[in-house]
């Protein structure tokens, strides 16, 4: 489990970038603190942020990013927007 901070810095974006893709439901944190409201995310959602960060460096803006299922649900592997937005064209 990490602290935002910490997933901010393996990610390689920053803290208010991960409250602004929370805030727009593109990632939610694994778990946020009752109390403190710490938001904690665990290693395997580092894979969805790289997928949200290579889409946005393709040109994809948060509003338009596909929204990806949770991981274990039936369609984490094969998203449909995700294999359009990165099918060959031809």
């Amino acid at each position: 489990m990490f602290s935002i901070g910490d997933f901010a810095r393996h990610g390689r974006v920053s803290v208010r970038m991960l409250r602004h893709y929370d805030a727009i439901g593109l990632l939610r944190p694994d778990r946020v603190d009752a109390v403190t409201g710490y938001r904690y995310y665990e290693g395997g959602q580092l894979a969805r942020l790289n997928r949200i960060v290579a889409l946005k460096d393709l040109g994809f803006t948060p509003s338009n990013t596909p929204r990806t299922p949770p991981a274990g649900s039936p369609n984490s592997r094969t998203h449909p927007h995700l294999t359009a937005a990165v099918r060959p064209r031809g």
